[in-house]
């Protein structure tokens, strides 16, 4: 009975139907439980999105629609990536102080025993495992226990493409249905991708 509905059903009403969920979707209505959630354009969104814009990661699940926002939004981009760039090497010129510290700490500490090329790959080695698990494997593990759908490896995955600001969009933090406290967590989803730049600009 149920093939025989949806031969009733022509590709083109299928097409259709798939477009209006589509549309849906980026307004921010749930088409999976037929429930209008929280507008994509709330504050915690807005945020989130505008962050992704001056970042360049770009996940493009939520684009401007009108025309006025999409002009605002190049402008926007065209002043707010260059300026990101800045803050980034101004901050990561303050983070190489703390990196240089600890190197002549190991000079001081091993100098007698190594190379100072051997010195050099231990603190590399221990700044890049530091890295990893600040801003992979530690928000890895928080996204594994806040989404309701993601395992580790989907979060791994998705801190691993937001570091490398590759943005597929596949995975984006704060989108399942009825997700508590969803204005808050994304503003703080918000504060992590901006750390994502931060060791990509290190040079460490």
């Amino acid at each position: 009975m149920n093939s025989n509905v949806y031969n009733f059903i022509s590709d083109r009403a299928l097409e259709e139907l798939i477009e209006e969920v589509v549309r849906a979707s980026n307004r921010g209505v749930s088409a999976a439980q037929n429930v209008s959630g929280e507008p994509n354009w709330s504050f915690g969104q807005s945020l989130f999105f505008s962050s992704t814009v001056v970042t360049t990661i770009g996940y493009g699940h939520v684009t401007p629609l009108s025309k006025g926002g999409k002009v605002f939004c190049m402008i926007y981009a065209m002043f707010g990536i260059p300026l990101t760039l800045v803050l980034l090497s101004a901050l990561v010129e303050r983070l190489m102080i703390p990196s240089t510290v600890f190197l002549q700490f190991l000079n001081s500490r091993l100098g007698h025993l190594y190379q100072p090329f051997n010195i050099r790959v231990l603190h590399l080695a221990l700044i890049t495992s530091g890295l990893v698990t600040l801003f992979i494997l530690i928000p890895a593990a928080l996204f594994a226990a806040l989404e309701p759908e993601w395992d580790y490896l989907d979060s791994l995955y998705y801190c691993f493409i937001s570091l490398t600001t590759v943005g597929l969009g596949d995975y984006i933090p704060g989108d399942y249905p009825n997700q508590p406290y969803r204005p808050l967590y994304k503003v703080a989803t918000t504060g992590n991708i901006s750390t994502y730049l931060v060791p990509k600009y290190s040079h460490l």
